[in-house]
């Protein structure tokens, strides 16, 4: 009798999205593994407010619009990863959820992916500041250090 090898089971994958098209790209491998899953899928966009070393006054404002504008780009693609992955009718629960987050981005990314028990972290690097053999970006290279998931 043959044994069969162990399977990694996928429950929740947490995918960080900066707005921008090339961000999208690791959409369509997350929408692949929740789909051979059955994970759930939460999208996150993180404003970031740790450019300055120096306090400043807070622009309410801005953060608004900021956020109102990543609100609406996270309904967006969660719409239409929905209609890709189909209905779960087992669970009353979406398929798909949103969360914006502010604050240092890596750690953020990590925070989420703890708190929501994340099984898989799917986030695009731009390949700024990595290995020659592995090009990633600083973000990408502190989530992969300090992640304790795929």
């Amino acid at each position: 009798m043959a044994s069969e090898s162990p399977r990694a089971t996928v429950e929740q994958i947490l995918v960080h999205l900066d707005g921008s098209a090339f961000g999208e790209a690791g959409l369509d491998y997350a929408v692949a593994v929740a789909r051979a899953t059955g994970a759930r899928v939460l999208l996150v966009h993180v404003l970031d407010n740790s450019h300055s070393k120096h306090p400043r006054p807070v622009d309410t404002l801005g953060i608004g619009i900021a956020r109102t504008e990543a609100t609406q780009y996270l309904d967006h693609v969660a719409q239409q990863m929905s209609r890709e992955l189909g209905a779960d009718t087992s669970s009353s629960e979406p398929r798909v959820r949103t969360e914006i987050l502010e604050g240092r981005i890596a750690d953020q990314i990590l925070l989420a992916a703890n708190r929501s028990s994340a099984d898989l972290i799917v986030l695009v690097s731009r390949g700024g500041s990595g290995s020659k053999s592995f090009p990633m970006g600083s973000t990408a290279h502190r989530v992969a250090q300090r992640a304790h998931q795929s």
